[in-house]
């Protein structure tokens, strides 16, 4: 046994390490050629961020930006959907408690855990969107450094209806990136935006018209020709391009987070998200 467990370390590192210290309930993780391939994996509720995933999330991509074996790191989704963002049951369980405020804080620490996160990887960061993505899935491909979008995708940040406010610094980098008259229609009105728009609006790179299968391999075969690219100097370049935002980004992530809490502490964000849990009821939908 012991003999065994030498060679397969010996043979399979990369193996190993991915199934020992990447090991999560809402991911997939697989590494090789110098590529982490971070899958949202649930699928049963079309790959919504609860809590456990948030968390799993953050700590996948600190894990993957430590790794030596890992050059590039690259997420998409299971199943049909990228993710639809928000898993609001949890949000409608703790509505029917006396006070929303610890809850809203303690969201308000997980979504700060999870954006700074991201924004603080310092390997190349690709997106593959598969399929359609909602809420908090469209606002976190902003602080992504390449997006690709399957054509079966579409974009969708519900967040007024839901009595909500934006989050993942899109009320920045939307505006950067679409201008301001095209960001309120994303961001106030919640218009629904499709692959083609979304890269009208610089929100991805490029649309890919691929079947599922092929889509991943392709995703993978760019994060793969970028892996073989000296990764200190991958690094450095990412590092240069972010350094006139950094700070801004900061900033605006904390002020997101505080008009969140808030927000998710008032009458009218409950009423929604109910209003909105009753309808999903009535129509059998997992969203």
């Amino acid at each position: 046994t012991t003999f065994f467990v030498k060679l397969c370390y010996t043979f399979f590192p990369v193996f190993i390490m991915a199934s020992q210290s990447f090991a999560y309930q809402t991911l997939l993780v697989d590494i090789r050629k110098k590529v982490a391939l971070i899958v949202l994996n649930r699928p049963e509720k079309y790959n919504a961020f609860n809590n456990k995933q948030y968390y799993e999330f953050a700590d996948c991509l600190r894990k993957c930006d430590a790794d030596p074996s890992v050059n590039i790191i690259a997420v998409t989704g299971n199943g049909k959907y990228f993710s639809s963002g928000n898993d609001l049951t949890q949000f409608a369980q703790a509505f029917k408690a006396a006070s929303m405020q610890s809850t809203a804080e303690e969201a308000g620490r997980t979504l700060d855990n999870f954006v700074t996160a991201i924004f603080n990887v310092r390997k190349p960061l690709i997106a593959g969107v598969n399929g359609p993505c909602i809420g908090i899935a469209v606002t976190m491909l902003t602080m992504f450094d390449i997006v690709y979008a399957s054509d079966t995708s579409s974009f969708h940040t519900p967040f007024s209806a839901l009595g909500q406010s934006p989050e993942g610094l899109s009320s920045l980098n939307f505006v950067q990136r679409m201008g301001l008259s095209k960001a309120s229609e994303v961001l106030l009105l919640g218009k629904k935006l499709s692959a083609t728009d979304a890269e009208r609006s610089n929100l991805v790179s490029a649309v890919w018209n691929e079947d599922a299968d092929a889509f991943r391999a392709r995703l993978l075969g760019v994060a793969q020709t970028m892996a073989q690219y000296p990764i200190e100097g991958l690094i450095k370049v990412k590092a240069l391009i972010r350094a006139p935002y950094k700070q801004q980004w900061i900033d605006t992530n904390q002020q997101e987070i505080q008009l969140l809490v808030e927000q998710w502490q008032s009458k009218e964000c409950r009423d929604a998200v109910m209003k909105f849990m009753r309808k999903k009821k009535k129509s059998g939908s997992k969203l």
